[in-house]
């Protein structure tokens, strides 16, 4: 396989991504001081998550405010076929996570989709349990991806 499919290119891209982990978080942080809610929950970016959830919710991953306005329609019509769907929204930009919470009902969740470690993703995965996942973008997420096929074939 080429690109991200070989093991050696994605543990190569995870590596630069564990080395990479602290900046990361330093941005977050900076970031955070003209948007507060970009450093909320700050854990979350790792893969860490305090609440106890219950399981089975369908996943939508739309990472900024341009995706989450993408979702929005997809979800209406969702929830008209199944109204009892319960969402999973993620993000990674507060000005998707500002919208997104627009467009929650009661037993909805949103959090912050870890940056692409294996370990983040295995441990979102994890507490999440999701039915099913959607990435509402064209951005490549290649241990998000990974995983979730891992986590599938459970």
């Amino acid at each position: 396989m080429s690109g991200f499919g070989s093991r050696a290119a994605r543990a190569a891209y995870s590596l630069l991504l564990r080395i990479g982990l602290p900046l990361y978080l330093l941005r977050v942080l900076w970031r955070g001081r003209a948007e507060p809610l970009y450093s909320t929950a700050i854990g979350e970016r790792i893969g860490r998550y305090r609440h106890a959830v219950a399981p089975g919710a369908l996943w939508i991953h739309a990472v900024s405010l341009g995706e989450t306005r993408a979702a929005a329609p997809l979800i209406v019509a969702l929830r008209q076929a199944r109204p009892g769907l319960r969402l999973l929204l993620t993000h990674g930009t507060a000005t998707g996570r500002a919208a997104g919470r627009e467009l929650l009902r009661d037993g909805d969740l949103q959090a912050w989709l870890p940056w692409d470690t294996p370990g983040g993703t295995r441990r979102f995965l994890g507490h999440f349990a999701p039915a099913a996942g959607v990435l509402m973008e064209t951005e490549i997420w290649p241990n998000v991806l990974a995983e979730a096929r891992a986590w599938s074939c459970r």
